[in-house]
Protein backbone atom coordinates (compact mmCIF):
# COMPACT_ATOMS: atom_id res chain seq x y z
CA UNK A 1 0.00 0.00 0.00
CA UNK A 2 2.88 2.18 0.62
CA UNK A 3 4.59 1.90 -2.71
CA UNK A 4 1.01 2.37 -4.31
CA UNK A 5 0.57 5.38 -2.51
CA UNK A 6 4.10 6.73 -3.43
CA UNK A 7 3.33 6.36 -7.29
CA UNK A 8 -0.32 8.03 -7.20
CA UNK A 9 1.70 11.15 -5.45
CA UNK A 10 4.20 11.44 -7.89
CA UNK A 11 2.13 10.95 -11.01
CA UNK A 12 0.16 13.68 -9.63
CA UNK A 13 3.06 16.10 -8.98
CA UNK A 14 3.82 15.19 -12.75
CA UNK A 15 0.24 16.17 -13.49
CA UNK A 16 0.70 19.58 -11.96
CA UNK A 17 3.60 20.44 -13.18
CA UNK A 18 2.26 19.91 -16.74
CA UNK A 19 -0.29 21.66 -16.17
CA UNK A 20 1.86 24.38 -14.82
CA UNK A 21 4.20 24.70 -17.65
CA UNK A 22 1.37 24.43 -19.82
CA UNK A 23 0.29 27.83 -18.61
CA UNK A 24 3.30 29.51 -18.62
CA UNK A 25 3.60 28.91 -22.54
CA UNK A 26 -0.01 30.16 -22.82
CA UNK A 27 0.64 33.15 -21.33
CA UNK A 28 3.66 33.79 -23.20
CA UNK A 29 6.55 33.76 -20.38
CA UNK A 30 8.71 31.64 -22.42
CA UNK A 31 8.34 33.52 -25.37
CA UNK A 32 11.83 34.95 -26.66
CA UNK A 33 12.48 39.01 -26.04
CA UNK A 34 14.23 41.12 -28.81
CA UNK A 35 15.81 44.66 -28.07
CA UNK A 36 14.08 47.55 -30.19
CA UNK A 37 16.71 48.99 -33.27
CA UNK A 38 16.48 52.92 -33.53
CA UNK A 39 14.57 53.15 -36.37
CA UNK A 40 13.57 57.17 -36.35
CA UNK A 41 14.50 59.04 -38.93
CA UNK A 42 15.03 57.31 -41.83
CA UNK A 43 12.02 56.06 -43.93
CA UNK A 44 9.48 54.14 -43.72
CA UNK A 45 10.86 51.32 -45.62
CA UNK A 46 13.90 50.75 -44.32
CA UNK A 47 12.31 51.08 -40.40
CA UNK A 48 9.92 47.66 -41.50
CA UNK A 49 13.28 46.29 -42.95
CA UNK A 50 15.61 46.79 -39.90
CA UNK A 51 12.36 46.13 -37.57
CA UNK A 52 11.82 42.05 -39.20
CA UNK A 53 15.47 41.76 -39.53
CA UNK A 54 15.39 41.88 -35.66
CA UNK A 55 12.27 39.77 -35.03
CA UNK A 56 9.87 42.02 -34.86
CA UNK A 57 7.39 44.39 -36.76
CA UNK A 58 6.18 47.81 -37.30
CA UNK A 59 2.64 49.24 -37.28
CA UNK A 60 2.39 52.83 -38.50
CA UNK A 61 -0.25 54.54 -35.35
CA UNK A 62 0.08 58.01 -37.12
CA UNK A 63 0.80 60.58 -40.03
CA UNK A 64 1.57 63.77 -39.15
CA UNK A 65 2.68 66.92 -40.80
CA UNK A 66 6.25 68.14 -39.92
CA UNK A 67 8.50 70.99 -40.57
CA UNK A 68 12.13 70.18 -41.96
CA UNK A 69 11.19 66.84 -42.83
CA UNK A 70 10.10 64.33 -45.80
CA UNK A 71 6.55 62.37 -46.24
CA UNK A 72 7.67 58.79 -45.00
CA UNK A 73 10.30 59.85 -42.43
CA UNK A 74 9.93 58.14 -39.40
CA UNK A 75 9.29 60.76 -36.71
CA UNK A 76 9.32 58.42 -33.37
CA UNK A 77 8.90 54.82 -32.20
CA UNK A 78 7.41 53.34 -29.08
CA UNK A 79 9.44 51.18 -27.26
CA UNK A 80 12.33 53.46 -27.54
CA UNK A 81 15.58 51.79 -28.58
CA UNK A 82 17.24 49.37 -26.93
CA UNK A 83 13.84 48.13 -25.09
CA UNK A 84 13.47 44.53 -25.10
CA UNK A 85 10.54 43.34 -26.31
CA UNK A 86 9.08 40.03 -27.26
CA UNK A 87 9.29 38.87 -30.50
CA UNK A 88 6.84 39.80 -33.54
CA UNK A 89 5.36 42.39 -31.25
CA UNK A 90 4.81 45.87 -32.64
CA UNK A 91 6.58 48.96 -32.79
CA UNK A 92 4.48 51.44 -33.17
CA UNK A 93 5.48 54.20 -35.48
CA UNK A 94 5.03 57.58 -35.83
CA UNK A 95 5.54 59.03 -39.80
CA UNK A 96 5.86 62.39 -41.69
CA UNK A 97 3.43 63.76 -43.59
CA UNK A 98 5.91 65.82 -44.75
CA UNK A 99 6.46 70.02 -44.25
CA UNK A 100 2.54 71.14 -43.71
CA UNK A 101 1.10 72.40 -47.34
CA UNK A 102 0.36 76.65 -47.64
CA UNK A 103 -1.47 78.04 -49.98
CA UNK A 104 0.42 79.21 -53.21
CA UNK A 105 -0.08 83.05 -53.53
CA UNK A 106 -1.76 84.47 -56.62
CA UNK A 107 0.94 85.84 -58.20
CA UNK A 108 -0.73 87.50 -61.50
CA UNK A 109 0.36 90.86 -63.04
CA UNK A 110 3.47 90.81 -60.48
CA UNK A 111 7.02 91.95 -61.47
CA UNK A 112 9.14 88.72 -61.25
CA UNK A 113 10.81 90.27 -58.41
CA UNK A 114 7.48 90.69 -56.14
CA UNK A 115 6.81 87.28 -57.29
CA UNK A 116 10.04 85.67 -55.92
CA UNK A 117 9.55 87.82 -52.29
CA UNK A 118 5.77 86.21 -52.06
CA UNK A 119 6.83 83.10 -52.33
CA UNK A 120 9.87 83.18 -50.38
CA UNK A 121 7.31 84.46 -47.72
CA UNK A 122 5.18 81.24 -48.14
CA UNK A 123 7.81 79.13 -47.85
CA UNK A 124 7.96 78.06 -51.77
CA UNK A 125 10.44 78.39 -53.81
CA UNK A 126 11.18 79.04 -57.41
CA UNK A 127 11.23 76.16 -60.31
CA UNK A 128 11.30 76.54 -63.60
CA UNK A 129 10.67 80.01 -65.12
CA UNK A 130 10.66 80.57 -69.00
CA UNK A 131 9.30 83.62 -71.09
CA UNK A 132 6.98 83.94 -74.13
CA UNK A 133 5.32 87.08 -76.07
CA UNK A 134 2.56 88.72 -74.08
CA UNK A 135 0.55 92.19 -74.76
CA UNK A 136 1.82 92.43 -70.27
CA UNK A 137 4.90 94.60 -69.95
CA UNK A 138 8.16 93.02 -70.00
CA UNK A 139 8.82 90.98 -66.71
CA UNK A 140 5.52 90.73 -65.25
CA UNK A 141 4.32 87.09 -64.18
CA UNK A 142 1.26 85.64 -66.64
CA UNK A 143 1.52 82.16 -65.34
CA UNK A 144 2.36 80.16 -62.93
CA UNK A 145 2.07 76.21 -61.97
CA UNK A 146 0.70 75.29 -58.88
CA UNK A 147 -1.73 77.71 -58.50
CA UNK A 148 -5.12 78.15 -56.52
CA UNK A 149 -4.09 74.98 -54.09
CA UNK A 150 -2.70 74.08 -51.12
CA UNK A 151 1.50 72.52 -51.43
CA UNK A 152 4.24 71.66 -49.31
CA UNK A 153 6.55 73.95 -47.99
CA UNK A 154 9.70 74.32 -50.31
CA UNK A 155 7.59 73.01 -53.28
CA UNK A 156 8.72 74.40 -56.72
CA UNK A 157 6.71 76.83 -58.40
CA UNK A 158 7.03 77.22 -61.76
CA UNK A 159 6.92 81.17 -63.35
CA UNK A 160 5.88 81.98 -66.94
CA UNK A 161 7.03 85.46 -67.46
CA UNK A 162 5.79 88.00 -70.26
CA UNK A 163 8.59 89.16 -72.69
CA UNK A 164 6.53 91.90 -73.47
CA UNK A 165 4.72 92.30 -76.80
CA UNK A 166 6.04 90.32 -79.80
CA UNK A 167 8.39 92.16 -81.94
CA UNK A 168 6.67 94.09 -85.51
CA UNK A 169 7.70 92.96 -88.57
CA UNK A 170 8.30 96.45 -90.47
CA UNK A 171 6.07 96.87 -93.59
CA UNK A 172 6.84 98.41 -96.65
CA UNK A 173 6.90 102.11 -96.53
CA UNK A 174 8.89 103.11 -99.10
CA UNK A 175 6.97 105.32 -101.75
CA UNK A 176 4.36 106.36 -99.61
CA UNK A 177 3.29 109.61 -98.18
CA UNK A 178 5.35 110.26 -95.32
CA UNK A 179 2.28 110.99 -93.17
CA UNK A 180 0.58 107.78 -93.97
CA UNK A 181 3.77 105.52 -92.96
CA UNK A 182 3.68 107.58 -89.63
CA UNK A 183 -0.08 106.85 -88.64
CA UNK A 184 1.03 103.26 -89.97
CA UNK A 185 3.82 102.69 -87.86
CA UNK A 186 1.79 104.36 -85.24
CA UNK A 187 -0.83 101.23 -85.45
CA UNK A 188 1.76 98.81 -85.04
CA UNK A 189 2.85 99.84 -81.71
CA UNK A 190 6.32 101.80 -83.07
CA UNK A 191 6.98 104.83 -82.53
CA UNK A 192 8.19 107.10 -85.68
CA UNK A 193 10.55 109.36 -86.01
CA UNK A 194 10.86 111.60 -88.98
CA UNK A 195 14.48 112.71 -90.59
CA UNK A 196 14.86 114.49 -93.97
CA UNK A 197 16.57 113.71 -96.99
CA UNK A 198 17.96 115.05 -100.49
CA UNK A 199 16.32 112.29 -103.00
CA UNK A 200 17.15 112.18 -106.99
CA UNK A 201 14.21 109.37 -107.44
CA UNK A 202 11.56 110.35 -104.69
CA UNK A 203 9.15 113.29 -104.47
CA UNK A 204 9.25 115.79 -101.99
CA UNK A 205 6.96 114.54 -98.93
CA UNK A 206 7.70 110.65 -99.96
CA UNK A 207 9.33 108.02 -98.11
CA UNK A 208 12.54 107.28 -98.91
CA UNK A 209 13.38 104.40 -96.81
CA UNK A 210 13.29 103.60 -92.71
CA UNK A 211 15.46 102.02 -90.58
CA UNK A 212 14.69 99.43 -89.66
CA UNK A 213 14.66 98.70 -93.61
CA UNK A 214 11.32 96.93 -95.07
CA UNK A 215 11.21 92.85 -93.21
CA UNK A 216 12.91 93.90 -90.85
CA UNK A 217 12.02 93.16 -86.95
CA UNK A 218 11.46 96.11 -84.48
CA UNK A 219 10.55 95.71 -80.40
CA UNK A 220 7.26 96.81 -79.71
CA UNK A 221 7.27 100.33 -79.05
CA UNK A 222 10.68 101.21 -80.58
CA UNK A 223 11.91 104.37 -82.34
CA UNK A 224 11.90 103.61 -86.31
CA UNK A 225 12.97 106.37 -88.31
CA UNK A 226 11.30 107.48 -91.67
CA UNK A 227 13.87 109.12 -94.13
CA UNK A 228 10.83 111.62 -95.76
CA UNK A 229 12.19 113.28 -99.24
CA UNK A 230 13.32 116.74 -99.86
CA UNK A 231 13.84 115.78 -103.64
CA UNK A 232 16.66 116.45 -105.10
CA UNK A 233 19.13 118.69 -103.29
CA UNK A 234 19.31 122.01 -105.19
CA UNK A 235 22.75 124.02 -105.98
CA UNK A 236 23.44 127.32 -107.48
CA UNK A 237 25.19 127.94 -111.17
CA UNK A 238 28.79 129.74 -110.36
CA UNK A 239 29.15 132.69 -112.37
CA UNK A 240 31.89 131.59 -114.56
CA UNK A 241 32.17 134.11 -117.53
CA UNK A 242 35.03 135.08 -118.31
CA UNK A 243 36.72 131.75 -116.30
CA UNK A 244 38.98 129.87 -118.66
CA UNK A 245 37.90 126.00 -118.98
CA UNK A 246 39.69 124.36 -116.90
CA UNK A 247 38.82 127.40 -114.39
CA UNK A 248 35.21 126.77 -114.64
CA UNK A 249 35.34 123.17 -114.33
CA UNK A 250 36.83 123.48 -110.78
CA UNK A 251 34.11 125.90 -110.38
CA UNK A 252 31.40 123.97 -111.27
CA UNK A 253 32.24 120.82 -109.51
CA UNK A 254 33.29 122.75 -106.46
CA UNK A 255 29.50 123.33 -106.46
CA UNK A 256 28.75 119.67 -107.26
CA UNK A 257 27.69 120.42 -110.89
CA UNK A 258 29.61 118.68 -114.07
CA UNK A 259 30.89 120.23 -116.99
CA UNK A 260 28.23 118.74 -120.09
CA UNK A 261 29.37 119.88 -123.77
CA UNK A 262 31.82 122.83 -124.61
CA UNK A 263 31.01 124.35 -127.30
CA UNK A 264 33.04 127.06 -129.88
CA UNK A 265 35.89 126.93 -131.35
CA UNK A 266 38.33 128.17 -129.00
CA UNK A 267 38.35 125.44 -127.08
CA UNK A 268 41.24 127.25 -124.57
CA UNK A 269 39.54 131.03 -124.92
CA UNK A 270 37.27 132.32 -122.10
CA UNK A 271 33.58 130.71 -121.12
CA UNK A 272 31.09 133.64 -122.77
CA UNK A 273 27.72 131.76 -120.93
CA UNK A 274 26.33 129.20 -119.61
CA UNK A 275 23.13 126.29 -119.70
CA UNK A 276 21.66 126.61 -117.34
CA UNK A 277 22.60 130.36 -116.88
CA UNK A 278 24.28 131.45 -113.70
CA UNK A 279 22.67 132.03 -110.60
CA UNK A 280 20.46 129.28 -112.02
CA UNK A 281 18.86 126.63 -109.31
CA UNK A 282 19.38 122.94 -110.35
CA UNK A 283 19.69 119.70 -109.09
CA UNK A 284 23.20 118.71 -107.52
CA UNK A 285 25.16 117.07 -110.39
CA UNK A 286 23.57 118.94 -113.23
CA UNK A 287 25.99 119.25 -115.90
CA UNK A 288 26.11 123.05 -117.26
CA UNK A 289 27.16 123.14 -120.56
CA UNK A 290 29.69 126.03 -121.28
CA UNK A 291 30.12 128.43 -124.40
CA UNK A 292 33.68 129.33 -125.43
CA UNK A 293 33.68 131.96 -128.54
Amino acid sequence: RRIASLALTALGIAAAVALIASGIVASGVLVPTRTVPNVTDGDLAAALTDLEAAGLKGEVVEEVHSDGTVAGQVLDQDPDPGTSLKANKPVELTVSLGPPPVAVPDLGGRTEAEALAMLEGAGLTVGERVTEYNDHPKGIVINWAPQGVEAPKGTPVNLVVSDGPPPVTMPELAGKSADEAVERLKELGLDPVREKVYSDTVAPGFVVRTSPRAGGEAPHGSKVTVYESLGPELVTVPDVEGKTVDQARAQLEGAGLRVGDIEGKQRRGRVEATDPDAGERVPKGTSVDLFVP
